[in-house]
C-alpha cells in the first residue's frame, strides 16, 4: 500500500468523523420531512395558489397548527401583510390552535424584523455550538429570549415560519434590493420555511416560484392557466394525467405538488 493510500485512507476518516460530530447540525440545514401528515418540509418555501376564499389560508394555517403541535424546534410564526395587524377571517378564526408565539409585522417593517431575528437567531446558535452560555451576560441573554419567544437555551436548534398574507399586493417582492427573494434561496442556511398565498400565480417574481417546495394549487382554472402554473416547477408526472386528476377536484379540495420529492397528493 501506498503513501497516498495511506493518506487517503486517514483523510476519509477525518471526514466520517467531522460529519458525524456536526451532524445534528447538518441535518438542521437541509430540507427534511416535518411529519407524516404535514404536507412541507422543514426549510422550504410553500405556496398555494387559487381563487379568492376558495380555501388557501386554511389550508396554510392548518400545516402551521399542525407544524405548531408537533414540531419541537420551531419557536415562532411571524405574520406578514400590508399594515401587521391580521385582517384574514380565517387566520382569527383558527389561531388559537396555533401552539407557537405569534408577530405580526408589516410589509414596511417586515425586513428589518427578519434581518434582526435572523441575527438573534445567529447568536443563539454561536452560543450553543461553543458551550459559551456562562460568558454571557444576563442581560444580553434575556434580550435574546424575549426577542426570539423563548424560554432557556433547550431548543437544538430554531425554525422559524414566515406566512405572507396577500403576495399579490405585497411590495415586498418588487423592491429592487429584493431581500426576500435572495432570502427565499437560503432558507435551509437560516433555517426557516415560508407561506405564500397568492389569487394569481403570474404575480409572483420567478425567482419566487423556482424556489417553491410545495404548491397547492385549488380548483377553477383552466387547463391553460394550471398549465402556466406548472411548467415552471419539476412534474412528479405527465402534465396530461396531472390534469385528469385537477379535473376531479371539488371545491375546497386541491392538488398538492410536492416538488422536492417529486410526488403528487388530492386533498
Amino acid at each position: 500500500m501506498s503513501q497516498q493510500d495511506l493518506d487517503l485512507g486517514m483523510l476519509d476518516k477525518m471526514i466520517n468523523y467531522c460529519l458525524h460530530k456536526n451532524k445534528s447540525k447538518l441535518d438542521d440545514e437541509l430540507i427534511s420531512k416535518i411529519h407524516n401528515q404535514v404536507y412541507v418540509q422543514y426549510n422550504t418555501l410553500n405556496i398555494a395558489v387559487g381563487r379568492q376564499r376558495c380555501g388557501k389560508t386554511h389550508t396554510i394555517i392548518k400545516e402551521i397548527i399542525k407544524i405548531s403541535a408537533v414540531s419541537k424546534r420551531t419557536h415562532l410564526l411571524i405574520y406578514i401583510n400590508k399594515n401587521g395587524a391580521p385582517s384574514d377571517p380565517t387566520f382569527e378564526s383558527l389561531k388559537g390552535l396555533i401552539t407557537m408565539p405569534i408577530e405580526y409585522v408589516s410589509e414596511d417593517n417586515a425586513e428589518k424584523f427578519v434581518q434582526d431575528i435572523l441575527k438573534w437567531k445567529m447568536l443563539y446558535n454561536y452560543i450553543k455550538e461553543n458551550h459559551i452560555e456562562d460568558q454571557i451576560q444576563d442581560k444580553q441573554m434575556q434580550t435574546m429570549f424575549q426577542k426570539l419567544h423563548i424560554d432557556n437555551l433547550d431548543f437544538t436548534t430554531l425554525h422559524t415560519l414566515i406566512f405572507f398574507e396577500d403576495a399579490a399586493n405585497c411590495k415586498l417582492f418588487n423592491r429592487s434590493t429584493n431581500y426576500f427573494n435572495q432570502l427565499f434561496t437560503r432558507l435551509a442556511h437560516v433555517q426557516c420555511s415560508v407561506f405564500i398565498a397568492v389569487q394569481f400565480w403570474k404575480s409572483l417574481p420567478t425567482e419566487i416560484k423556482s424556489n417553491a417546495g410545495t404548491v397547492f394549487i385549488f380548483p377553477n382554472f383552466s387547463k391553460e392557466q394550471l398549465r402556466y402554473i406548472l411548467r415552471q416547477v419539476p412534474l412528479p408526472e405527465e402534465f396530461e394525467r396531472i390534469y385528469e386528476k385537477y379535473q376531479q377536484l371539488r371545491d375546497q379540495q386541491k392538488l398538492i405538488v410536492d416538488i422536492n420529492n417529486q410526488q403528487l397528493f388530492i386533498e
